[in-house]
């Protein structure tokens, strides 16, 4: 599957042009900013392409609740894939339970809405990626690991 993550700092004229080129496209889903989901999805309802957010893009400090506040409004707002950004003061054996919690709370509120983690290594020593691996390979989850020194581009941040 192809994907593309698209920049935030974009004005609607360049979003429009942009989303005429990605229709055009093999992509099969695109991460926006959650400001460029509305734009995007009008946009883009002709085509099969699906539109996810990434909920605490970039660096996944906001409290559980505020995760879930964001990931029921993008619900709300016809979000076809959410992106959880993993906060990595939780990547600490005795403190693995805080994420478990925050997933569980965040998976309620969305229901059958597609999810996934989501995480940048650059962030994370050896022993983070590790705990994270075992946590996603025992919790059975889906996972999207943004590769190290992802880049920004004009309009996007590929992934």
């Amino acid at each position: 599957m192809q994907e593309r993550l698209l920049h935030g700092l974009m004005d609607e004229a360049k979003l429009k042009r942009l989303c005429v080129k990605i229709e055009k496209s093999d992509l099969e889903l695109i991460w926006v900013h959650p400001l460029q989901l509305a734009t995007v999805k009008e946009e883009l309802k002709m085509s099969q392409i699906k539109i996810g957010v990434i909920i605490d893009f970039p660096l996944g400090g906001s409290t559980p609740k505020m995760k879930a506040f964001n990931a029921t409004e993008l619900k709300d707002m016809g979000v076809d894939e959410l992106g959880l950004m993993i906060f990595s003061g939780y990547l600490e054996e005795d403190k693995l339970n805080m994420l478990k919690e925050e997933i569980d709370l965040v998976q309620t509120v969305i229901g059958k809405t597609p999810f996934c983690l989501v995480f940048d290594p650059s962030f994370l020593n050896r022993k983070q990626i590790q705990l994270l691996e075992e946590f996603i390979d025992n919790e059975g989850l889906e996972f999207y690991k943004l590769p190290k020194g992802y880049q920004i581009d004009q309009y996007s941040v590929k992934i």
